[in-house]
């Protein structure tokens, strides 16, 4: 026997399904209607606020959840969290399986955001552990599972003493994330969290160029990038592959006048010494209008 469908129940159905399918602008109308219908229903705000930030709008989507939240009782709070919590997960997880996993980890931001890792004493052996779960990890459980686990790593990074950490996994670490979420925001704070702890640079300099060119050519991610090359700039001050990459980074970017004075800066370099003449008269020519 068919499940009857009241009326009451159908306007829920439809903006279920216009999220789903992607079609944001007609979910947050449907959920901003429900809400006025029903503003005692919390799921109605945690599916705006999810409509919201998926239509590109995650300033919305916090104060909606946020306004919500703020009227919750003290003693409710944890719980309310929790429920939004669940249902961002879920969409992430419904978005990893879609391999959408750019999708995926901008959920996961929020919800790292919403309940950010504890921090705990910095132990070395912990840390190698979480480490060596993020090396191994398959890419799927990259999206769907290590994020809260990352978030503790980035805590651990960035604590005060530094812990001591085997260099040789840190590289591995960010290898894995460089080669299977090279796209998601964590990656690049992990990146960064790592160059305190960088004594050997030119292996790292080496992997990150390599992403950054990936992040330009192929996804036509100009500022990641370039942050990406600045990493390395930061790594090896005045190196000329660098530089030279990152003026091409800056100029597919459209900044022009940054991608020109990093080539001067790269001539400079070039023509002050001597086994770089030979670079110096190669590429003056091409920029002779800098």
């Amino acid at each position: 026997m068919a499940t009857q469908i009241t009326q009451g129940e159908l306007p829920r159905i439809e903006a279920q399904q216009a999220l789903q399918k992607g079609a944001y602008r007609t979910a947050i109308a449907l959920y901003q209607s429900l809400i006025a219908l029903e503003p005692h229903i919390q799921q109605h705000y945690w599916y705006l606020g999810l409509g919201q930030l998926l239509q590109g709008q995650p300033e919305a989507a916090r104060t909606t959840w946020q306004g919500l939240l703020a009227t919750a009782p003290p003693d409710q709070r944890g719980d309310w969290e929790t429920a939004l919590i669940q249902i961002l997960q879920q969409e992430a997880q419904r978005r990893s399986q879609g391999q959408d996993y750019a999708g995926a980890w901008l959920l996961w931001e929020q919800i790292q955001d919403l309940h950010p890792p504890l921090e705990s004493p910095t132990d070395a052996t912990i840390l190698t552990q979480q480490l060596q779960t993020l090396r191994d990890t398959d890419q799927l459980a990259i999206v769907t599972g290590v994020s809260p686990l990352l978030g503790q790593v980035l805590c651990q990074l960035a604590s005060e003493p530094r812990p001591q950490v085997n260099p040789e996994l840190l590289h591995q670490s960010l290898q894995r994330l460089l080669t299977d979420a090279l796209l998601c925001p964590t990656t690049l704070k992990f990146a960064a969290a790592c160059l305190p702890y960088i004594t050997s640079p030119q292996p790292w300099v080496n992997r990150l160029l390599i992403a950054a060119r990936q992040s330009s050519l192929a996804w036509g991610t100009s500022d990641l990038a370039v942050q990406l090359a600045g990493f390395c700039n930061q790594l090896q001050p005045d190196d000329p592959a660098t530089l030279q990459s990152l003026s091409e980074f800056y100029y597919r970017g459209g900044r022009f006048a940054e991608s020109m004075a990093t080539t001067r800066e790269l001539i400079s370099l070039a023509t002050h010494t001597p086994e770089k003449t030979l670079f110096s008269l190669s590429v003056a020519p091409l920029y002779a209008h800098v």
